[in-house]
């Protein structure tokens, strides 16, 4: 009987030992797939950034872009349309990137970068004429970052 409880205790001993294992590889194996999932949403981050960056290579674009900023009024209803359809993609990306960072999809450093290009971005006269014709289309979370941005020094 004595040979049996210690076979027992050897068991049980052996078991926790199994369980801490498992737990540590798939603690091991949530890391690495949340490490896989934010280099992915970095990437995408860049690939959408790199794409609304291909509108510059275009010299026509430039000069509504320089116009939106000097005189947004100014534009005609075409440019205008073209302009707000290239700021809100820009706000797209922004609240993607806003949104992957509440989730934990990019990390604190990634962010901070992201925002405080859109912030300068925001102060913009032709990006600020877009946004609040079309901020309602926000999410609100989303609106009072933006509005906070606009309101920072």
């Amino acid at each position: 009987m004595e040979q049996l409880q210690k076979w027992a205790h050897v068991a049980e001993i052996t078991g926790a030992i199994a369980v801490v294992l498992s737990l540590l590889y798939v603690g091991y194996q949530v890391k690495e797939n949340t490490e896989a999932q934010q280099s992915e949403t970095e990437m995408n981050l860049f690939t959408l950034g790199y794409e609304l960056d291909s509108w510059y290579k275009d010299p026509d674009f430039v000069a509504l872009v320089a116009q939106a900023d000097s005189d947004y009024s100014a534009l005609s209803l075409t440019g205008q349309l073209q302009y707000e359809r290239y700021v809100l993609m820009q706000l797209n990306l922004w609240a993607y990137a806003l949104k992957s960072f509440e989730r934990g999809q990019i990390d604190a450093g990634e962010w901070q970068a992201w925002n405080n290009y859109f912030t300068v971005e925001i102060g913009r006269a032709g990006w600020r004429a877009a946004y609040d014709k079309w901020r309602d289309g926000y999410h609100p979370n989303f609106q009072q970052h933006v509005d906070s941005a606009i309101r920072a020094p």
